[in-house]
């Protein structure tokens, strides 16, 4: 695996109501930088797809990548993780 290019994560939550909901980015606990894309479908649930793109000095840095969704109501945050170094390259540039 090339640590010279960035790596885009993608983060799907999809089906949740009300919209107040919060999706964070965190590599090795410390939160990152994302900006907020919500849709609404027509049975009135709503959707986002959030991608986080890795620098390759992030990528240097390994450990794990975390997408974090917190929404009222839900007492600890839901979470969906892997770690850098466990994935492979599907060899698009």
């Amino acid at each position: 695996m090339s640590l010279l290019i960035p790596l885009t994560l993608c983060c799907d939550v999809d089906s949740f109501y009300p919209e107040d909901l919060s999706v964070s980015w965190l590599q090795n606990s410390t939160v990152l930088p994302e900006p907020p894309v919500t849709e609404q479908s027509p049975g009135g649930t709503y959707s986002t797809r959030r991608y986080y793109t890795l620098s390759p000095r992030q990528r240097e840095q390994g450990g794990k990548v975390e997408c974090a969704v917190r929404q009222p109501g839900l007492k600890h945050p839901v979470s969906s993780s892997t770690y850098l170094e466990e994935l492979v390259p599907t060899g698009k540039i």
